[in-house]
């Protein structure tokens, strides 16, 4: 593994972006909760410092997307205009600042194949420390009978955080809370766990070997009982099979013993499994959600405003007008459009998902691609993206990552390296992109 902190200017650029990808994986809303104040730690100080660093030198190197800039800047503008309307802050705006404006200012930066290569390396390795942490973290857990989630919820007992974790171990149905979140984040953890090492063996030749993944994935699925996630999950190892090959069946058949020895443990008969059954038995699998988005169609509350939004939390209360069991809907994308606007969430999707999305599918690496398509899906079905966490930043990120790394699949290189000949001029011939110091 090439070193990122002494050698070349390059090397010395790419830290800063490990940096900003452990400021938001590893040091995320919820760890910084054990080190300051709950309305504090939405701030990623790691991140902001990386980001306006990365975006300086790109802005001097004219090395930004300007499109996608300016729309970045069109949503910060909407921003600025719903504060001014709906009479916010500075402190309100700053925030929105941090954890919304500044993550998609940041997906503009240009971030060449050979640097995306070199992330994509280091992001496995930090992310496959933090899971197997989280994995440990979880199987002491359940054995202790959520011994160490009551702790975690000790040491936070004034946060929402800590009240979530005693609120839901009022439930029959074990689900974990850990150092880095929420089930639905550490489902989130595992799933990228998965993306990223496949992508790295296709890429780097690194990473755990599939079958160990799965079993580590599996296990922290069922830990984190998410059925989104699992079934997301499903769908990944499906496509990760290569039927080209002849030992295709031999996959096939290893991949549904582990599947189905997974299925056949107590913890999945006594969480998913009674969760899947419940929710085909009242034909809403989505706990509660479609439900109140039914409730909503048929009412006649206040619809969102196509320029000027209401403010962070403002769907918070459309849900409390409509009553049921939810304090949200859940669906970031109607959240959003209460919060920001309808024009608001264009601006939005345009800029993480769709205009990503068509480069990954023009690279031709369809499995990077339907691994971005997957991801956005889990995290269109839950509150992260539109709220005070890391969440949108993380998203953005794995935007970067995949956008750079479309670049290196092995047969795109041989027709990159062929169609440059003689301008490939620099010690890596992966690379054609210069970086010039300040």
């Amino acid at each position: 593994m090439e070193s990122l902190l002494p050698g070349g200017r390059k090397e010395k650029l790419y830290f800063w972006y490990l940096a900003a990808f452990v400021g938001l994986f590893g040091f995320n809303e919820t760890l910084r909760l054990f080190f300051m104040p709950e309305k504090f730690a939405p701030i990623n100080i790691i991140f902001i410092g990386a980001v306006f660093y990365l975006l300086g030198r790109y802005f001097l190197q004219n090395r930004l997307d300007w499109l996608g800039t300016y729309l970045a800047l069109g949503f910060t503008g909407l921003v600025m205009l719903t504060a001014f309307f709906q009479g916010q802050s500075m402190g309100y705006l700053v925030l929105v600042f941090c954890v919304f404006c500044l993550p998609l200012l940041f997906l503009n930066i240009k971030l060449d194949p050979d640097g995306g290569r070199m992330i994509l390396d280091y992001s496995t390795l930090i992310l496959s420390i933090i899971c197997l942490g989280v994995l440990g973290f979880g199987i002491i857990d359940y054995f202790s009978k959520a011994g160490l989630q009551f702790y975690l919820a000790e040491m936070l007992a004034k946060t929402e955080f800590g009240e979530l974790i005693l609120d839901e171990r009022g439930w029959e149905v074990y689900r974990l809370y850990s150092f880095i979140g929420h089930p639905l984040t550490n489902a989130k953890y595992f799933l990228l766990f998965y993306i990223f090492n496949q992508l790295n063996l296709q890429i780097n030749r690194k990473g755990f070997n599939k079958y160990l993944a799965i079993i580590i994935t599996g296990l922290g699925l069922l830990l984190s009982g998410s059925k989104l996630a699992l079934l997301l999950f499903l769908l990944l190892i499906l496509t990760s099979i290569n039927f080209k090959k002849s030992a295709w069946i031999f996959q096939m058949l290893v991949i549904a013993g582990l599947i189905f020895y997974l299925s056949q443990t107590v913890l999945f008969q006594e969480n998913l499994g009674q969760r899947f059954e419940s929710g085909m038995a009242t034909g809403d699998l989505s706990t509660g959600r479609n439900e109140l988005l039914a409730i909503f169609f048929e009412s006649k509350i206040e619809r969102p405003s196509w320029i000027i939004g209401r403010g962070i939390g403002y769907s918070r209360e459309i849900v409390s007008f409509l009553g049921g069991n939810l304090t949200n809907f859940e669906y970031p994308l109607i959240m959003l459009a209460y919060d920001f606007s309808i024009l608001g969430v264009i601006f939005i999707y345009l800029l993480v998902f769709l205009r990503p999305g068509l480069v990954l599918w023009q690279s031709k690496n369809y499995f990077l691609w339907w691994s971005f398509l997957l991801l956005f899906i889990y995290d269109n079905a839950n509150n992260g993206l539109a709220s005070f966490s890391d969440s949108l930043a993380q998203a953005c990120f794995i935007a970067i990552i995949f956008r750079a790394i479309a670049g290196n699949v092995p047969n795109k290189l041989a027709s990159q390296r062929k169609n440059a000949k003689g301008d490939l001029t620099h010690a890596n011939p992966r690379n054609c992109d210069t970086i010039t110091p300040l």
